[in-house]
């Protein structure tokens, strides 16, 4: 909520983008998970924000391997990949 309150008064476009930035390390269970609560949290709040849109809001996800949730099958894994990688 402060990421947003901050990009809610920021001045600068490149500031305010800055703070609507997340970015989630780790892209197992629990990475993907929150990156997928933190997007959900930040987009769905955006609209009670006069500066910003759910648009302006980038979620990022940074994993060592090639793919995120290697603990599930293939089918489903590409699933969740595609569904992350969604645009807003």
């Amino acid at each position: 909520m402060e990421r947003m309150e901050k990009a809610e008064v920021a001045e600068e476009q490149a500031r305010r983008c800055w703070h609507l930035t997340f970015i989630i390390v780790g892209g197992g269970f629990s990475g993907a998970e929150a990156a997928g609560e933190v997007n959900d949290l930040v987009r769905s709040s955006a609209r009670y924000f006069k500066s910003f849109t759910r648009e302006d809001v980038t979620v990022i996800l940074i994993h060592s391997r090639d793919q995120i949730l290697p603990e599930i099958s293939p089918n489903l894994r590409e699933f969740a990949r595609k569904k992350m990688e969604k645009p807003a």
